[in-house]
This record gives C-alpha cells, sequence and structure tokens, in this order.
C-alpha cells in the first residue's frame, strides 16, 4: 500500500499543494557533528524514498483515471494496446516497452532497488523482467 508506505516514512501530505513530504526528525540542540550528520543523511535518504513513493502514487492515481475513460492499458505515445507482460509487471504503466523514456526506466529501476533493499536482498518477481527481456 503505497500510501502506507509514505505514512511508514513519516511523510505528511501537504495540504497546500497536495503533495507528499518528508519530514525530517527533531534535532537535539546537544547532539554532536556526528549525529547531526547522520540525521542528514537519513533525511536525504527518506526523502528519496518519498520522491519515488509519491511518483509511483501518482501514476496509479493517473492509471485508475484511465479506466474510467476506457484508455487503460494504451499506450500514451503510439495508442496501441501495451503488453500484457508489461501491465502485469507495472499496472500503471503509461506506455508500451517501445516507448519506455528515460524517466520511467530510472522509476523502474528505483522501484526496483526500493524493493529489494525492502526485501533484504530476496525478490521473488523483478518489475525489471519486461524491460530487461526487451533488451
Amino acid at each position: 500500500n503505497l500510501l502506507g508506505e509514505l505514512k511508514g516514512l513519516g511523510a505528511i501530505r501537504n495540504p497546500e499543494t497536495n503533495d507528499w513530504d518528508a519530514i525530517p526528525e527533531e534535532s537535539v540542540p546537544e547532539a554532536d557533528e556526528n549525529d547531526r550528520a547522520d540525521r542528514t543523511e537519513d533525511y536525504e535518504e527518506k526523502t528519496a524514498l518519498v520522491n519515488t513513493l509519491k511518483n509511483r502514487l501518482h501514476d496509479v492515481e493517473d492509471a485508475l483515471g484511465k479506466i474510467g475513460k476506457s484508455s487503460f492499458g494504451k499506450c500514451e505515445v503510439c495508442g496501441e494496446d501495451i503488453e500484457k507482460e508489461r501491465l502485469e509487471a507495472n499496472a500503471a504503466a503509461p506506455t508500451c516497452i517501445k516507448h519506455i523514456n528515460n524517466k520511467q526506466k530510472n522509476a523502474i529501476y528505483r522501484v526496483f532497488l526500493f524493493t529489494f533493499l525492502k526485501n533484504d536482498f530476496k525478490i521473488n518477481k523483478c518489475p525489471l523482467r519486461v524491460y530487461i527481456q526487451h533488451k
């Protein structure tokens, strides 16, 4: 559940922008330089994860909107059907394999890496499978 993962990271939805933001841990006044560096690093990691998850949530919300318009499963570039295997790997995929752009490749990699790290390096189903097979 993407919303649960965002909340689990301590992210909050900004009511003004309706966007998700990572929240840094409260700073302790007597913290030494190493503690502050650790907190900064943790915050940067949390921000990267929040950005990945909020982009994924946006893609899922877009895909859900397409269901009502009967455009779900159609490539946004060529209008052809998106490959079944691609939709099985990523139901929110906006394009067919032929039209994957660099932004999508990076997003696929981030989802893969996040899943890999989250599952302690044990992956049963690789989200990159369809992309790798295409190469």
